[in-house]
């Protein structure tokens, strides 16, 4: 490993130990829209031939101390919070 790769490899651990703010949109409609549109596009796929894509399929909205987001909120995350919500 050369000093550049261990200067990026240092930039990167610094960077996943920034707390950074994440705007969430976030309600069980939009689950709701998220989840038909996946089921619309798996249609169109069969129809064509092929399988349906590898995704997740357990959209909803998210809780935040115990309340549903309704609407743009804001979090706060980091290293710390990471682990806490895992």
């Amino acid at each position: 490993m050369n000093e550049d790769e261990t200067k990026a490899i240092a930039e990167i651990l610094d960077e996943l130990g920034t707390t950074s703010n994440v705007q969430v949109r976030s309600s069980h409609e939009l689950a709701a829209e998220v989840n038909k549109a996946a089921a619309d596009e798996d249609k169109k796929r069969a129809e064509d031939g092929r399988g349906p894509l590898r995704r997740r399929t357990d959209y909803r909205a998210i809780a935040l101390t115990g309340q549903y987001v309704e609407g743009p909120r804001s979090l706060l995350r980091g290293p710390s919070t990471y682990a806490a919500s895992a």
